[in-house]
């Protein structure tokens, strides 16, 4: 074993900061104490005292993110759903061919420097599992199910098991494989039931977007709205393939990771809560694409758990977690910020471990000694502020070990 121990001024653990504490680990953590008990109890261990502005964090966890696109800078169009899609089957080729591993490998780095030591990548094509291979953080691998057309599905299907199975020989790896259905509107519901009896039958996480814009909602709910015209031009439909609540209905027992959620209302909050569903909230792309705002404070109200997610640089301009939470934090005037800033600090941790299942997002005795570490300002005046000023004042975190090894 090599055994090292952290002291700082705040150690963060089931939603509450330690004062005065250390923690100590190896691959796992073994054990939080104070600093003489540690060093009593593992006299070999090298200890590092940190300053008393330091808090101890459990690395933070990006539930979701698009890596393949991260080449795009100004390229698609922002403003309106809609029109962003167009201009992503526009420049799709263009951006994909220039998404080179480096250009991923910075994508991912600028991950680590925010702290986020485990991620959810969801990838439509596999062009980015080697650059997740090579990641050094965790990652859990969403193969991506498309295809709303019924002459294409047992083709794309097919290709859908084909990246499935490659992405799942890396089980020595910290690579995780999973299934992500791209979306109500652009998966055949027969398809979409297939990949979710292998996703039971193999117990893989599972995700969706879903009801991320209005011309989603009025696609499924009435025919109508601005997805009319693009699928009458791209694939030849006037309805819709399935509505909100029978593809919801699909997901009925197993829990699965809802990505968006924007314009999910009051009868879909109570669904979402009884099937132990979960939201990845990504406001910073729902703001570049024209939707509203999540109904946060019912999805908190009604326990739903929920996580904040960067989403990928095809609707964002960082994969910063940091520049997320200040987001989120800002836009739900109707949750106390103090409460907010706590919920948020919860979402990439324990509850983003909970939704990817990593043993991780917590600082307890056997889980994965994943931590980092950043510096407050200044000594706050009381321990209920420190989520907040975490939030507020972090640009990028001091150190980040991954499976208790410094990686930053």
């Amino acid at each position: 074993m090599n055994i090292k121990i952290l002291k700082a001024g705040y150690i963060y653990q089931d939603g509450e900061y330690l004062c005065d504490s250390a923690i100590a680990f190896d691959k796992k953590i073994i054990k939080i104490d104070s600093l003489e008990n540690l060093k009593e109890l593992y006299p070999q261990a090298t200890v590092e005292i940190l300053s008393d502005l330091t808090v101890i964090y459990p690395g933070f966890i990006n539930t979701h993110t698009h890596l393949e696109f991260s080449a795009n800078k100004t390229t698609l169009e922002y403003g309106s759903f809609v029109p962003w899609l167009y201009s992503v089957i526009k420049s799709r080729d263009e951006l994909i061919n220039s998404c080179d591993d480096l250009v991923m490998s910075s994508a991912i780095n600028d991950m680590l420097r925010s702290g986020i030591t485990s991620f959810g990548a969801i990838s439509s094509y596999g062009s980015d599992l080697q650059s997740c291979i090579e990641a050094p953080q965790r990652v859990v691998f969403f193969n991506e199910l498309i295809g709303s057309d019924p002459k294409m599905v047992d083709v794309l299907y097919n290709d859908f098991l084909e990246r499935l199975n490659q992405s799942s020989n890396y089980a020595d790896s910290l690579i995780t494989p999973a299934i992500a259905i791209h979306s109500p509107y652009s998966v055949h519901p027969i398809v979409a039931q297939k990949a979710i009896n292998l996703a039971k039958h193999k117990k893989l996480t599972l995700s969706t977007h879903f009801m991320e814009s209005m011309a989603e909602k009025e696609w499924l709910d009435t025919n109508e709205g601005d997805f009319k015209e693009f699928f009458s031009k791209f694939l030849s439909q006037n309805s819709a393939v399935t509505s909100k609540e029978d593809f919801l209905n699909l997901f009925d027992n197993y829990s699965t990771h809802l990505v968006h959620a924007t314009q999910i209302d009051n009868d879909d909050i109570k669904k979402i809560a009884e099937n132990n569903h979960t939201i990845a909230h990504c406001p910073r792309s729902n703001r570049f694409l024209g939707t509203t705002n999540l109904p946060l404070k019912s999805i908190i109200d009604n326990k739903i758990k929920f996580t904040t997610a960067t989403d990928g640089l095809s609707s964002n301009y960082s994969l910063n977690i940091f520049e997320e939470l200040k987001s989120a934090l800002m836009i739900h005037s109707d949750i106390s910020v103090e409460l907010l800033a706590d919920e948020l600090i919860k979402s990439v941790t324990k509850n983003a471990n909970e939704v990817l299942n990593l043993n991780s997002g917590e600082l307890k005795e056997g889980y994965n000694a994943d931590i980092i570490t950043l510096t407050l300002p200044d000594i706050p005046s009381t321990l209920k502020h420190i989520s907040l000023w975490s939030i507020l004042h972090t640009k990028e975190v001091d150190s980040v070990f991954i499976a208790g090894k410094k990686v930053l």
